[in-house]
């Protein structure tokens, strides 16, 4: 997806980070030079080359967070709400599935618009500072990167 703005960067970097899935070798990366984003599969191996970036492309690759890094950020927020909704969504963390778990209960106690709200700000806060960290930014209607990028492998075709 070609970058147009920063807001629509953060945006996508947000969701990248927040992304989970079902394959272990599928992940986001972003292309300075072609200027996007782009999801890489173990699929990809027989992708068009147009899609795929080239040699000498600065590329880095955006790690989703980890499920215990998501499973804080439930913590924080129920440890925001009242002793009781806290209580409750506490709990809904030890049952298989707690991730809908946590979506039901916080829906069942009035507060899954607000969740949804907290957990949008804190990934935007996370791609704020995942660019930081890489030195990545939008300027003069351009993604830039003021360090070199990881190196981009295509997955092998084994």
């Amino acid at each position: 997806m070609k970058i147009n703005s920063r807001e629509e960067l953060l945006s996508e970097i947000a969701q990248a980070l927040q992304w989970q899935f079902q394959e272990a070798d599928a992940y986001y990366c972003i292309d300075i030079t072609k200027q996007e984003i782009f999801l890489v599969t173990e699929y990809d191996c027989g992708a068009d080359e147009e899609e795929l970036p080239a040699d000498g492309d600065v590329v880095f690759v955006i790690e989703p967070l980890e499920t215990w890094e998501k499973v804080d950020m439930m913590k924080d927020f129920a440890c925001e709400q009242s002793r009781d909704n806290a209580t409750k969504l506490l709990e809904a963390l030890q049952w298989r599935h707690f991730f809908g778990r946590f979506k039901d209960v916080a829906a069942s106690i009035g507060v899954l618009d607000n969740w949804y709200k907290y957990e949008e700000a804190r990934f935007n806060l996370l791609a704020e500072q995942w660019l930081k960290d890489k030195g990545i930014d939008f300027i003069n209607d351009k993604i830039t990167a003021s360090r070199h990028g990881s190196i981009y492998e295509a997955p092998s075709n084994d």
